[in-house]
């Protein structure tokens, strides 16, 4: 019983730890039934009185009205409700602690003049007076006040047919729900476990404690946000709600997005960008809100199985054999650096390596080595000016500002030099008035006659103090880094773009600005038209293995076991099977043996494993989620406590021969 208790245990977290990443999610309804107005009145306790739209402009008709709104407000604070202007965050800690009322525009009014008393007074006498009362999430309820004087505020005595129980939090108007059984920490520890993706993550808003965590379906392939803290109206969630379901788009890591507002509204019209540890949320609106990541931090020991978050930024060419500029800041560790755009050809790809930084002027030269890449044809058209430009004097600039917002083609943008200095004086700046976004860093500024005077930082320094103020570096600094080059590229001696206008200068110079990518995933790979290869040749069988991720708990068939996900590809075996096989190991090396075989899952030499034929349907064939379930059952019992064991995965052809193999995993069991 005791050996029993563990396991079970060990699979409810396990299982915990995959709800999201492999599709369960639980919707749990809100209040679906409409409670009578007492009951509801007592789970709220603000009360937002609004305006009603009357058919008249009569000025004693807006009076008569006042005198009603006004006896309601003292009627409504009687029975124990603040009465606030508007349910604003600040005012209104829960939306769902707000009852809306107005007060119906078709009532009746005449002027009375009263019976008792002297001096005789007049008054307002009212006839059919209703009151409208709304839930934030649709409830409606009307009720009949009927008639009221004003004489001896005898209205608000007519409202006393509104009625509330006492104050009872467990009468408010529920919320629905997609929960999951995700936490911070139980996410943190399945992200240390299964390793963690580019873009997979816990995010912070930028101006709150608003906090989500980024995790992939990995069945799916589709990503979640799922909720921490910090909802304005934070009793309505619950840590572990779904915020927000992403879907991809043309355009890599940039995402149409299904959000959950405050409300529990799902809005189809939402967009999310993901870019070097900053994810931007573009509502309906097109208004932006920022998250920034926070974990893992540099510092966590969490397995990246991706390569880091890919970055943009543009750079312009200073020579013909495949020399270019960019800022310091876009290429400034990373592990890949491609270009594109190249005579504005998005469908071609270029690696290119650093040649030299200059990071204190935010300046990087490099150059393409790409085997594929072959030198321009024509000239470059502009010449790099060292003389200082005017104040005043006019400037262009062009790049790929905001990819993931308007899309993969050159903007260009133009202004003046508003300063020969720039952030705090700094001199090795120009100040320029032409916009300026994110995207644009490295690009070239232009003055009129088509000569690179400076590179444009956006982005470089901490300049939101002064947003719609954009920089750049002098190209005197830039000359001063080439100069320093132990080979020079040939620079153009000659600007061929001088005296023309500025259509025909940016239809020259956009052949020479290309967009540079850093930490690019999935680069695709050059198609060859001249391939007359036929795909049913006896070429030797490849196979590559890209990612391999663990699963400690899945389910087939109503059987527990465990998963072992694996992506790879293979080459030259169309219309002949292959396997993917996974073998399993002690903590030492040592084949897992059983003293007995065990139908499919051991191999002839009675080792644990487990594997799966595949039949590829063309000669060149990616398998991006390709699953390998193996029961519990399957394991021996090593005795009683956690054993940590090994396996790896390997692709086989159909001559039974390996191709591939993976490094080694590890996992861990209890009995």
């Amino acid at each position: 019983m005791k050996n029993i208790f563990k396991i079970i245990v060990l699979c409810i977290v396990c299982l915990s730890f995959g709800i999201v990443a492999h599709g369960q999610i639980t919707y749990i309804p809100g209040t679906t039934v409409k409670p009578g107005l007492e009951a509801f009145l007592s789970g709220v306790r603000y009360a937002v009185i609004q305006e009603p739209t009357l058919q008249t402009d009569d000025i004693e008709t807006k009076k008569a009205l006042s005198v009603l709104q006004s006896s309601l407000e003292a009627h409504l604070k009687s029975i124990g409700l603040y009465v606030v202007e508007e349910a604003d965050e600040d005012l209104v800690p829960d939306w769902n602690d707000v009852v809306f009322v107005m007060i119906d525009p078709n009532f009746t009014w005449r002027f009375a003049q009263s019976e008792t008393g002297y001096p005789y007074s007049w008054h307002y006498r009212f006839n059919n007076i209703r009151c409208f009362f709304y839930s934030i999430i649709g409830f409606e309820w009307i009720v009949s006040v009927g008639a009221a004087d004003s004489y001896n505020n005898s209205v608000q005595s007519a409202f006393k047919v509104i009625k509330r129980y006492p104050y009872n939090s467990a009468a408010r108007v529920v919320l629905p729900k997609q929960q999951t059984v995700w936490s911070e920490s139980r996410l943190k520890t399945y992200f240390q476990t299964n390793g963690i993706d580019a873009i997979e993550g816990i995010y912070e808003h930028q101006a709150s404690d608003h906090r989500v965590a980024l995790i992939k379906n990995k069945n799916q392939g589709v990503y979640f946000l799922i909720y921490l803290t910090g909802a304005s109206n934070p009793r309505d969630w619950a840590e572990g709600e779904v915020q927000a379901t992403l879907i991809e788009t043309a355009t890599p890591f940039f995402y149409k997005a299904t959000w959950i507002t405050p409300l529990k509204k799902e809005n189809q019209y939402y967009f999310v960008s993901l870019e070097q540890g900053r994810l931007t949320v573009i509502d309906d609106q097109r208004e932006n809100e920022i998250y920034i990541k926070m974990y893992p931090a540099v510092s966590d020991n969490v397995h990246r199985s991706d390569m880091p978050p890919m970055g943009v930024g543009t750079g312009f060419f200073i020579s013909r054999n495949g020399f270019f500029v960019t800022n310091n800041h876009v290429i400034e560790d990373a592990e890949t650096i491609i270009v594109t755009g190249l005579y504005q050809d998005f469908d071609s790809f270029y690696e290119a390596r650093v040649v030299t930084t200059d990071p204190k002027n935010d300046l990087a030269v490099l150059q393409i080595i790409d085997p594929d890449f072959e030198p321009f044809p024509t000239p470059i058209p502009y010449t790099l000016k060292s003389s200082l430009a005017e104040v005043g004097e006019n400037c262009f600039t062009i790049g790929y500002p905001m990819i993931f917002y308007t899309g993969i083609e050159p903007k260009v943008t133009s202004g003046i030099i508003s300063a020969r200095t720039g952030y705090m004086g700094d001199v090795s700046l120009y100040q320029i008035s032409a916009s300026i976004q994110r995207g644009n860093s490295g690009g070239p500024l232009f003055d009129k006659n088509g000569n690179v005077i400076g590179v444009v930082n956006s982005g470089y320094r901490n300049y939101e103090d002064v947003a719609q103020v954009g920089y750049a570096v002098k190209t005197n600094y830039l000359m001063s880094l080439i100069e320093s080059l132990p080979y020079k590229p040939a620079l153009l001696q000659e600007n061929m773009l001088t005296g023309q206008d500025l259509p025909s200068q940016i239809a020259q110079i956009s052949d020479f600005i290309c967009l540079v990518i850093v930490n690019m995933i999935d680069v695709p790979e050059p198609t060859d038209s001249t391939d007359t290869t036929d795909s049913t040749s006896t070429q030797t069988p490849l196979g590559t293995i890209e990612n391999v991720w663990f699963e400690p708990v899945a389910t087939k068939n109503g059987v527990q076991g465990m998963g072992i996900h694996v992506k790879f590809s293979v080459n030259g075996m169309k219309n002949k099977q292959g396997q993917c096989a996974a073998w399993f190991y002690y903590e030492n090396g040592n084949p897992l043996i059983l003293a007995a075989p065990n139908g499919a899952y051991t191999t002839a030499d009675n080792q644990v494993a487990v594997n799966e034929s595949f039949l590829p349907n063309s000669d060149a064939v990616s398998f991006d989620d390709f699953v390998l379930f193996i029961p519990y059952s399957a394991f021996p019992c090593l005795g009683e406590g956690t054993f940590n064991l090994k396996f790896q995965v390997g692709i086989i052809d159909h001559n039974l021969k390996e191709m591939a193999a993976s490094s080694f995993g590890t996992f861990t069991m209890s009995w």
